[in-house]
């Protein structure tokens, strides 16, 4: 649930539009063309690499069929809305539409992030997975522009649901005027033109090239067909870029009278403009691979972690300061230790997890994020801002359960909507909360309706039962970020409960 705030003033949060430009050529066989700045968001390896981008394609995919039933569900009920009362909603009907909004909302979120970390993937020197790289940045800005059509024509005409959709939500991190702001944004005619030149550059030099055989072609060409699945549902609608300035374009792409060229560009629209996000610290975490190393030596199998990311767009759309809560397993060695190499789950598993993640490390963590519950190393999972790690008192084998359960959750889908009745997906506090049901008791909280456990209620109860002998969470470490002195230093327990009461958008204090 690597879903963090992100905020231009108190009262006014980034809405997310994404959209495609061109302007780097595609290198061809033989080309030659200039060096491209470095890509600091994908790893330079080309094993980590390829499968950061299989990550990515399932996570895309995920994203186009969560969309899609978030469609489906909200064309059946946003009609029926005011039924029982034409002049006021009831309770149910204003968590309806905001529970569609932030659902959304929080798809927009991923596909923004795909389409950021592709930004500079002219520097992918392998042309094979340049190529690969260049349809995923594509599926996500092209997602972004028809699926926003869909979320406006869901509430078209609808007076009183847009009104509801345009108040603020300061709780929520919603902005005020969302409905308007996004709608506004796809009508921008300069973001017309850049899908339109993208489309041009799939066309010509994507959309038919051969992939190369393996295990990543059969989702690539999954991704393609949902392509030409929203370039015909754009298509139909009035308002759409393909008109015949797109087929001119096309034709001298083609005819070899233009080159088609691309770079993939994000634009962050706001309710001041188009800004944009400014990025401190360039990629680099407060917490720093020394400290990791530290808090390896003081984590136990079972322990919980909770962290925070400043300037992370994933961010978004839930309340307090922390958003994001994992499982720490241990290597391999501590999972033999604890016999769990004979658990059928584990078992199952267990040659996956020994392999190194794409950073080099060893796995440690399992955590759910967009691209569903995964293995990641613990340099992937705390290279942050904040982070703090909380040890369930319970017996030896209650831990043991837990860890056992966290592995049959694996390859799960990650649970947009944080709905945590269902588990054929999840969310990352769900993970934590399903692994040690029954033996902690978290308070689940009520979230547009639905129960649910935001990570800043894991604080939140380690905070109200710090002083009883009753506690359930024991206190290992807080590493605090310090964004004016650019690091991080280890803090007291006390510190801990002190920054549950902090706002959650830290880069105004």
């Amino acid at each position: 649930m690597r879903y963090r705030r992100l905020v231009l003033t108190g009262v006014l949060l980034a809405l997310l539009a994404t959209v495609i430009s061109v302007s780097k050529a595609i290198p061809g066989p033989g080309d030659v063309t200039p060096s491209p700045p470095p890509n600091d968001l994908l790893p330079s390896d080309p094993v980590a690499l390829q499968n950061q981008l299989d990550r990515d394609v399932k996570t895309l995919l995920d994203v186009l069929d969560g969309l899609d039933d978030l469609a489906g569900r909200a064309s059946s009920q946003v009609g029926k809305l005011g039924e029982s009362d034409s002049k006021v909603y009831s309770q149910s009907e204003n968590d309806l539409i905001r529970s569609l909004l932030l659902a959304y909302l929080n798809y927009r979120t991923v596909l923004f992030r795909i389409v950021d970390r592709y930004q500079n993937y002219a520097a992918i020197p392998d042309p094979d997975l340049r190529l690969e790289a260049f349809i995923i940045g594509y599926a996500a800005g092209l997602s972004l522009f028809e699926k926003g059509l869909s979320f406006i024509q869901w509430f078209e005409g609808n007076d009183r649901a847009i009104r509801k959709l345009n108040e603020g939500d300061l709780t929520w991190g919603v902005p005020a005027k969302v409905y308007s702001t996004v709608r506004a944004n796809l009508s921008k005619s300069r973001h017309i033109k850049i899908l339109r030149d993208a489309r041009v550059t799939y066309e010509s030099l994507a959309g038919q090239a051969a992939l190369p055989p393996g295990p990543s072609q059969a989702r690539i060409e999954r991704l393609r067909q949902h392509i030409g699945n929203l370039h015909e549902a754009l298509a139909r609608r009035p308002f759409h870029p393909w008109d015949y300035r797109f087929q001119n374009l096309l034709d001298r792409a083609k005819s070899g009278a233009d080159r088609p060229v691309y770079r993939v560009q994000s634009w962050i629209s706001t309710l001041i403009g188009d800004t944009k996000l400014p990025v401190r610290r360039g990629r680099r975490s407060l917490i720093t691979l020394d400290q990791v190393q530290q808090m390896k030596e003081r984590l136990q199998p079972g322990d919980i972690i909770i962290e925070r990311r400043n300037w992370f767009l994933s961010n978004a759309f839930l309340p307090g300061f922390w958003p994001h809560a994992a499982l720490y397993v241990g290597n391999a060695e501590d999972i033999q230790r604890l016999g769990l190499d004979s658990n059928t789950f584990v078992q199952n598993k267990l040659e996956d997890f020994r392999k190194l993640a794409p950073d080099g490390h060893e796995h440690r963590v399992i955590e759910a994020l967009s691209e569903g519950v995964v293995f990641s190393s613990l340099e992937e999972a705390t290279l942050a801002d904040y982070i703090a790690v909380l040890r369930p008192r319970v017996a030896q084998e209650r831990v043991r359960q837990a860890i056992a359960s966290a592995f049959s959750h694996l390859g799960k889908p990650y649970d947009f909507e944080f709905d945590f009745f269902t588990t054929d997906k999840l969310v990352c506090t769900e993970l934590v909360y399903r692994c040690y049901d029954g033996g902690v008791q978290f308070g689940l909280v009520d979230v547009l309706g639905r129960r649910t456990l935001p990570a800043i209620e894991i604080v939140k109860k380690f905070a109200r039962e710090y002083s009883s002998p009753e506690s359930q969470l024991e206190f290992v470490l807080f590493l605090d970020g310090d964004e004016k002195q650019g690091n991080a230093h280890f803090a007291s327990p006390e510190d801990l409960i002190q920054s549950a009461l902090r706002s959650g958008f830290t880069w105004l204090n």
